[in-house]
């Protein structure tokens, strides 16, 4: 064995739902992730990357909320699709994924029967491992509630698919603009103390955000910024890191 982990059935399925909902944006089917298992940090990070345009990453350690133990490091390719099935179709509070180099073997803990419901999946792959990509030099902008910033965006993605983020005078703005539907905004003051940014403003597929913030259960949400236009807007609870990273839209 590679690496076990332990986790609620409900965040699993969020993680995996989330990958899956970003990639098909852009393909009509699901590729492979890449995982990266980390013994010294007894971690594991489950992400995806489309080109240079956006990668989303999941950072999972053993914590009280989820356990997790790593005996090797590793670095892997693989197809999910039969597991995001079976974990989407699992009614079990909680998912035991045990990882060795060709298999995956999952353990759904029902209430009635006297062992857990268990499978083996065959891990295959058709793309080559892809690493994250560093992106150093983000500022923290602010920190937003992320519900109310996906009933925003829900709004919005009405007006328009692009979305504005403007950072001008302590403000930071978030805005839609077509020339046949109109437009709309809202504002969130920040603390302009906490970032050495004065000004930005770049735009951003609406898409690929709201389904990277519907993916976590955090209250709050950080918003962090490049000068060059790069995007990174971050979840952290116990346990559970999330990041997507995204490159400014060059035209509308």
């Amino acid at each position: 064995m590679i690496a076990q982990i332990e986790i609620d059935r409900d965040e699993m399925n969020n993680i995996l739902n989330g990958l899956e909902r970003t990639v098909s944006i852009d393909d009509e089917t699901f590729e492979d992730l890449n995982l990266v298992s980390l013994s010294e940090s007894n971690s594991l990070k489950i992400y995806m990357r489309h080109f240079d345009l956006y990668q989303v990453v999941h950072t999972l350690s053993d914590s009280n909320q989820i356990s997790i133990d790593v005996d090797e490091d590793i670095e892997m390719v693989f197809s999910p699709d039969v597991l995001t099935s079976l974990v989407r179709e699992s009614n079990s509070d909680k998912i035991k994924i045990r990882l060795s180099e060709d298999q995956f073997s999952v353990e759904a803990r029902e209430s009635w029967f006297s062992t857990p419901t268990t499978f083996t999946l065959n891990l295959f792959h058709e793309s080559q491992f892809q690493p994250i990509t560093t992106v150093p030099g983000f500022e923290y902008i602010t920190s937003i509630n992320r519900k109310e910033m996906v009933e925003n965006l829900k709004m919005m993605s009405t007006v328009s698919k692009v979305v504005q983020l403007k950072l001008v005078d302590a403000e930071f703005w978030i805005s839609v603009s077509d020339a046949v539907h109109g437009s709309g905004k809202v504002m969130e003051n920040i603390d302009s103390s906490q970032t050495e940014i004065d000004s930005f403003e770049s735009k951003y597929r609406t898409d690929v955000i709201q389904t990277f913030l519907n993916s976590v259960d955090t209250e709050l949400v950080d918003i962090l910024l490049k000068d060059d236009g790069n995007l990174r807007i971050r979840a952290e609870k116990e346990g559970h890191e999330a990041e997507l990273t995204l490159a400014p839209r060059i035209a509308d």
